[in-house]
């Protein structure tokens, strides 16, 4: 049997909240599930692998769609050796 994985995301990037504030929506997401419900808090800009699920690239400001190479292309700018700076 494999395990179905959800990753929810801010729609933009808040530093601000901290552990215990994720910490609460954990919480209140287990309160309606049954299952094994974690998070992870990243310090800076992660980019998170969907794998095999990618299917499209969008713009969360404008909507429009990212080329597989575009994005490629901006994620290799965007990498800093170790990490992501943008």
């Amino acid at each position: 049997m494999s395990d179905t994985v959800y990753k929810i995301f801010p729609r933009y990037y808040f530093p601000k909240y901290t552990d215990a504030q994720i910490c609460g929506a954990v919480e209140t997401l287990k309160i309606y599930s049954k299952e094994n419900i974690s998070f992870a808090n990243f310090k800076k800009v992660q980019f998170i692998d969907c794998g095999e699920g990618l299917e499209h690239i969008f713009c969360p400001w404008c909507g429009s769609e990212v080329g597989t190479d575009l994005w490629q292309e901006l994620m290799d700018k965007a990498y800093s050796g170790n990490s992501f700076e943008s």
